[in-house]
């Protein structure tokens, strides 16, 4: 094994230092490259210590060196290069290329050169030659990325306005120098200034004269041997201009030869012509205005992220309502006109409802023509309870939209109602005509109307919910307790500060553990399955006082709803039943205190789970009362049941022993004899005891 080593080693060592040929591509450039041919010359080197013989038989040319070139999209060589014809050496009278010796060759081809990126070279891939290296046989060429390119974009300005015309070159290879001219068709349209912001190195401002503001004339070339390159656009220099025609005229920018032919001349190529694209330019005159305005609620607040339209051009209000339609046509017809597109429920609550009760009852009328139109949300151009009735199932989430009329409407603010008690018979306007516009218009501002929201509360839901309008909450209380698996409960849920309500909405989130069966209130008389909707575990409700007085006395602890429900697990009330203030911001509107906000209260009692469901539901209405009152309550089974009524004294004014069916029963009680003021009702049974306060007032 040591012997075999030892002769490996001296075989190494007499090839490092042995006399032997080497050739190697030094140098190579392109002539010529067009879209259908190539020329280029190569320098081939003999950089070994030994004559390269080039030719070994001259009867036979297959034994001939020869150099291999391939067109290639990368600079590796591979399946996806095109072959391109041979290079033979050795042809004529040339048999070799001594040692030091540096001979040159020229290389033709015709065919499509489509975005080839290199040109790639193998010298003696056969090895006719026996060499010292054969890691120097390969060379690459860089060709040009893409076409030279002139560009000078389209501007338009005003008259008397400051123009800058950029010049731009794209894909420059190699340019060692170029001269082109730009003539200007109608100098009229323009002056121009001076130019500036030189984008190559080198180039001077002498390099560019201005003759007669008609034409303009460059030269330039690099002192580097390699010349300019780079890929992409590039601005070569810029051209300032003051526009002195009139409004519509126009100038083209061309590149022509009328004061310097076009010419580029590269390095490799350095004996054919520069194929060059050119892309003219153009200058107009538009004298251009802006309009403007503020879109805006009935009462003035801001309405942002709507879109006004002048024709094609679009503006958005921002945070402050405002908008700006800038670079719009002096003397053209313009239509300004507003949207917005929004969720239908958004701005909507229980307060819309009760402000066009009123209005319908000619309790409080509406006080401006723009919410009279939005009450008329089904757009059949009277108010009527059709309305409420869409605005309650929209606010529910039983419909997706109104029908024909649209979640906004935009009045130009400009516009007098003839008769603002009843604007809905008049073909009020939804834009601003412009026609031939001379000047800014900055006034141009629009009343937004959201369908339904005559509250105009609007903008408090942009952050989600309404503000409380007081410091005030009324209360809902449902008792903190554990209610058992696979049973049916009736849940009662009572109220607390819920005086003189008028309307309310809420939404529940129910837990996935209940099952819902059905929702009543003994105490609103009013209250049926059109006021509650169930969807995904999400409860939404939504009542309002229907009758003409518009209020409803709630004494504290009474009960507000019976919940029937089935629970698939254990689970406590307190995990059940949770505000849901995304679905359905809670708020409560009573007569003195306006509108308040709802929380929930979970008090612990002492009440067991069994006799959870036991609950009489005891319930009252109307209260106060005046000439009679309704007693409800919910039997589990049939049975006696004694009911008593003591005034503030402690005095029983009532009481009365009677058996009563299974179920839901309503007992009248007359009120006409009993002096003003509050009493309290009791109900005794196997149920248990329950009390209610009612106010008697004739």
């Amino acid at each position: 094994m040591k012997k075999f080593y030892t002769i490996l080693l001296a075989l190494i060592v007499n090839l490092i230092y042995a006399d032997c040929p080497d050739l190697k591509i030094t140098k190579g450039s392109l002539w010529a490259l067009g879209s259908d041919h190539i020329t280029y010359a190569l320098n081939i080197s003999n950089i070994g210590t030994q004559d390269a013989k080039l030719d070994w038989d001259p009867n036979s040319p297959t034994d001939n060196v020869v150099i291999q070139a391939f067109l290639s999209y990368d600079d590796l060589a591979d399946g996806n290069d095109i072959r391109l014809n041979d290079i033979i050496l050795g042809l004529n009278s040339l048999e070799k290329i001594k040692a030091g010796e540096i001979f040159s060759v020229v290389g033709r081809d015709t065919l499509i050169i489509r975005e080839f990126r290199y040109l790639l070279f193998k010298i003696d891939p056969l090895n006719k030659v026996q060499e010292c290296s054969e890691e120097n046989n390969s060379f690459k060429i860089l060709l040009r990325s893409g076409s030279l390119t002139l560009e000078i974009p389209k501007l338009e300005g005003p008259k008397g306005g400051s123009l800058e015309i950029p010049v731009y070159g794209s894909d420059f290879y190699q340019m060692l120098g170029f001269q082109f001219s730009i003539s200007f068709t109608n100098p009229s349209v323009f002056r121009v200034d001076s130019v500036g912001k030189l984008g190559l190195e080198e180039m001077i401002p002498n390099d560019i004269r201005i003759k007669n503001n008609q034409h303009l004339g460059l030269v330039w070339f690099s002192s580097h041997e390699e010349g300019l390159s780079f890929n992409g656009k590039k601005r070569l220099f810029s051209i300032f201009i003051t526009l002195t025609g009139e409004h519509g005229e126009c100038s083209d920018l061309i590149f022509d030869d009328s004061f310097l032919p076009l010419e580029f001349i590269s390095s490799n190529p350095l004996s054919e012509p520069i194929e060059i694209k050119t892309i003219s330019g153009r200058v107009c005159i538009q004298n251009l205005v802006e309009c403007g305005g503020r879109v805006t609620l009935s009462n003035l607040e801001p309405i942002p992220g709507v879109k006004v339209k002048a024709n094609a051009h679009i503006a958005t209000t921002d945070r402050n309502g405002k908008y700006l339609l800038e670079k719009l046509i002096r003397g053209k017809d313009y239509t300004i006109s507003a949207e917005k597109t929004e969720d239908f429920v958004h701005g909507l609550s229980v307060m819309d409802i009760l402000l066009i009760k009123k209005h319908l009852l000619e309790i409080q009328a509406l006080p401006t023509p723009y919410q009279i139109i939005a009450a008329d949300v089904n757009g059949d151009l009277t108010i009527t309870v059709q309305d409420i009735v869409l605005i309650r199932n929209m606010i529910l989430g039983m419909i997706p939209h109104f029908g024909k009329t649209p979640a906004w409407q935009f009045i130009p603010k400009s516009y007098k109602f003839k008769n603002p008690k009843n604007p809905l018979a008049e073909d009020y306007p939804i834009a601003y005509t412009l026609n031939n516009l001379q000047s800014d218009q900055l006034g141009l501002d629009f009343i937004g109307i959201k369908t339904g929201d005559v509250s105009l509360d609007w903008q408090d839901m942009l952050a989600g919910r309404p503000e409380s309008r007081t410091s005030q909450a009324v209360t809902l209380v449902l008792n903190d307790q554990l209610l058992e698996a696979n049973r049916e409960y009736v849940l009662p849920v009572f109220t607390r500060q819920f005086d003189h309500i008028q309307g309310f909405q809420l939404a529940l989130h129910l837990d996935p553990g209940v099952v819902l069966h059905h929702i009543e209130s003994p105490l609103l008389g009013d209250f049926n399955k059109q006021n509650f909707h169930l969807k995904d575990q999400i409860l939404k409700i939504l009542w309002y006082d229907s009758r003409a007085s518009g209020s409803r006395f709630l004494a504290d602890m009474d009960t507000l709803f019976l919940l029937h429900f089935k629970t698939k697990r254990s689970i406590n009330t307190r995990s059940i039943f949770r505000l849901d203030e995304k679905a359905l911001p809670s708020l409560a509107s009573l007569e003195q205190s306006g509108i308040n906000t709802i929380k929930i209260e979970f008090p612990r009692t002492t009440t067991t789970i069994k006799n959870m469901d036991h609950s009489l539901g005891l319930a009252v209405f109307p209260n106060p009362a005046t000439e009679s009152f309704i007693l409800s309550m919910h039997l589990i089974q049939k049975g006696p049941v004694e009911i008593r009524v003591v005034n503030l004294l402690g005095s029983v004014l009532f009481q009365k022993r009677q058996d009563l069916e299974e179920g839901m029963q309503e007992i009248r009680m007359d009120t006409r004899s009993w002096p003003d003021g509050r009493y309290t009702i009791m109900v005794s049974g196997a149920q248990g005891t329950e009390s209610r306060s009612v106010v008697c007032h004739h």
